[in-house]
């Protein structure tokens, strides 16, 4: 790839602060992008390239460019045999520039996504994989067994796969409590489970298709009713109870968690 190609990429550097990319990351960012096919060199020549002195600082220059969504990996964890791959993402890298990729560089070229990588088939090549993360792993998995899994007793927990972690995520992003997920496995023997892995994804598929049960300090979004008070969810008049006989409410019907898990027949 000859380096007029990477034009690009060296307009949108000019756009973006040191502080969000850094030298040494756009060195690496550079580096990666000068293989069309991903750069799968392994650890040690790749950090080689970039001028690091230590595997250490690789890795933490990776971790930081993996956490901007400007790198595209191969394998989320490695896999035993695979050698990890990486090429830029450079709609990513564009979008936090605030560059248009298809604008003309001075070279007069355009739309260069295919030559830089991003959008390609993933490639892996039959090598031992440099970028192993177990310590890493392990400590995700650790932390969400002491947190929202760990109602799950200790002689029946598993390897967290990354479905799992998936689900755990949009759960929490719906509303849904530690508490309420705990909630919903309180009843069952674990004793008699012969695949708890399965069986909590499982169980959590089936939360994501159900309400999210509100409560008193995991509220429901705020109504646009500009009456109703935010922090107690409550209104400064009465107001009908649905199918209430009459009788009245002051709390929110639109929002207040007691009648909006009652709408949805929690």
């Amino acid at each position: 790839m000859s380096f007029n190609d990477l034009s690009p990429m060296r307009q949108a550097f000019r756009a973006i602060s040191h502080e969000t990319i850094n030298t040494p990351m756009r060195t690496l960012l550079l580096i990666i992008a000068s293989y069309p096919d991903g750069c799968h060199i392994g650890r040690e020549a790749l950090a080689r390239e970039c001028g690091f002195g230590k595997l250490s600082t690789l890795k933490s220059n990776i971790n930081k460019c993996l956490k901007l969504n400007l790198l595209d990996r191969e394998q989320k964890y490695p896999r035993e045999g695979l050698q990890q791959n990486y090429w830029v993402n450079m709609d990513n890298l564009m979008a936090l520039a605030g560059v248009s990729l298809n604008s003309p560089s001075p070279m007069g070229r355009v739309d260069l996504i295919p030559a830089l990588g991003s959008s390609r088939e993933p490639r892996a090549v039959t090598e031992i994989a440099p970028y192993k993360d177990y310590k890493n792993n392990k400590s995700s998995n650790e932390d969400l067994f002491k947190s929202t899994l760990s109602f799950i007793p200790a002689k029946r927990r598993f390897v967290v796969t990354q479905e799992l972690h998936t689900l755990v995520k949009e759960l929490e992003l719906r509303g849904t409590t530690s508490e309420a997920i705990g909630d919903a496995f309180r009843r069952d023997d674990w004793n008699r489970i012969d695949n708890p892995k399965s069986f909590v994804e499982g169980r959590l598929r089936d939360l994501m298709v159900r309400p999210v049960q509100y409560s008193a300090t995991n509220r429901p979004p705020k109504c646009s009713n500009p009456d109703c008070d935010e922090e107690t969810r409550t209104l400064p008049y009465p107001v009908s109870v649905p199918n209430g006989n009459g009788q009245t409410t002051r709390s929110c019907l639109e929002c207040n968690h007691y009648w909006v898990n009652k709408r949805n027949g929690l």
